[in-house]
């Protein structure tokens, strides 16, 4: 894959991510956003270097998303929609 690709696919992914529907102020529609939540994934670890910032930032939205519970966006919680759109921008 050369830089143009790469450079590329992020950048559909990145429009792709914001097209994913939002279903409530809480989520966004399960199946599609698992879907580009994979594909972003995997485009990134087929990119850069696991150590690479990129790939550490993807990991850090995950690790802090598992200590909290996303429904709780009135006590000043993310939501998944929040932890999604932060996904979005590392991609």
């Amino acid at each position: 894959m050369t830089e143009a690709d790469a450079i590329a696919w992020m950048g559909k992914l990145a429009v792709a991510g914001v097209s994913v529907p939002r279903r409530s102020e809480f989520y966004r529609d399960t199946l599609a956003g698992t879907k580009w939540l994979t594909e972003a994934r995997t485009a990134l670890y087929s990119v850069f270097l696991p150590g690479h910032s990129l790939c550490r930032q993807w990991e850090e939205i995950f690790e802090r998303a598992k200590m909290y519970d996303p429904n709780k966006s009135s006590e000043g919680l993310p939501t998944y929609n929040d932890n999604f759109d932060q996904a979005i921008a590392v991609v």
